[in-house]
């Protein structure tokens, strides 16, 4: 899940600007953020960037966006949802109130954000550096997982790798992941509320892998539940991923259903939406002349090149042709 596009004010721009210049010279040598009217950095920082925000729609939560380098001269970049309160010295007034200057800290297990930038109405950016905490590496090791790098550290600090999730792993008998599995699995959104939704709803995978690949695909809780509301639950995993891949979702279910395909084995609708009949196709075929027509009949018309002009034009021009005559002088190329 990501957020709207930021739209900024003209002197936010500016601030955005002044901030990815800087930090394009201090990676060079040339300059420090203290050039561009920025608090100067601390020496015992790991890794500085910069950070944009947005508030969502729903009270309480902001998006934040993290761009780094690293050590190695990699780039690093990750987009979080937040609740407002995790963000220490902060409050909802500066955020959405008038353009002003801001300065509060976002505390995580691996380290410590110290942010400092802008926010006007509900939009910010600004500088960050992170501090990492001393304890985390060892905390790692005695939990099976490994011994982060610096680097390592930093991505999972940004990622927001927490103890909490490895608790949520462990109490839901998942193997413990090692350090490049946990890092992924942070990176790709699978966090405490995924884990823990899915599992309430009946899905508990076998691997750390797989949990990601559901995640990776779309299949989260909301999907399970309007899946069930549009009258499948309980499918194997397998089966949802399948539609969440083919594009048979509720909103193609619900599309069909209108048009008369109701209560419909699912992996009737998944063979339907891969041969490309959607509701647009059915409505089309039905205002060319040919309603009623079967889910069968509709896949077999589309996989020989019948559309609906098509159709159209040759019942206008044979009164009485039959869709399986239509098919037919398809199949033998018949263009009036």
């Amino acid at each position: 899940m990501t957020p709207n596009s930021l739209i900024c004010s003209p002197r936010l721009v500016r601030r955005i600007a002044a901030v990815s210049i800087a930090l394009g010279l201090a990676a060079l040598g040339a300059a420090s953020p203290a050039h561009t009217g920025i608090s100067p950095s601390s020496p015992d920082a790991a890794a500085r960037g910069q950070w944009t925000a947005k508030r969502d729609d729903r009270p309480n939560l902001i998006w934040f966006g993290f761009q780094s380098t690293l050590s190695h001269g990699g780039w690093n970049q990750n987009w979080d949802g937040m609740p407002i309160a995790q963000l220490k010295g902060l409050s909802p007034d500066a955020i959405n109130g008038p353009t002003s200057d801001v300065a509060f800290d976002i505390v995580r297990d691996a380290g410590t954000l110290r942010c400092h930038g802008e926010f006007s109405d509900g939009i910010g950016a600004g500088l960050f550096e992170l501090v990492l905490d001393s304890r985390y590496a060892d905390q790692l090791e005695k939990r099976g997982v490994g011994r982060p790098t610096r680097d390592q550290q930093v991505r999972l600090a940004l990622a927001d790798a927490s103890y909490e999730l490895l608790d949520v792993l462990a109490a839901q008998k998942y193997p413990t992941p090692d350090l490049d599995l946990f890092l992924k699995m942070t990176q790709h959104g699978v966090d405490v509320e995924y884990i823990q939704g899915m599992a309430k709803l009946g899905y508990k995978f076998g691997t750390v892998s797989e949990l990601i690949k559901a995640r990776d695909h779309g299949v989260d809780p909301e999907f399970v539940r309007r899946m069930a509301d549009a009258g499948y639950s309980k499918l194997d995993f397998d089966v949802l991923l399948r539609a969440r891949d083919h594009g048979a979702d509720p909103e193609y279910i619900g599309d069909m259903a209108e048009l008369g395909f109701k209560k419909l084995p699912l992996e009737d609708l998944i063979r339907a939406r891969d041969h490309g009949v959607d509701a647009d196709y059915v409505e089309g075929m039905n205002r060319a002349g040919y309603p009623n027509l079967s889910l069968a009949t509709l896949i077999r018309a589309r996989d020989h090149g019948v559309s609906p002009n098509y159709a159209k034009r040759m019942k206008e021009n044979r009164a009485g042709v039959s869709i399986d005559e239509v098919i037919s002088m398809r199949d033998r190329g018949v263009h009036d």
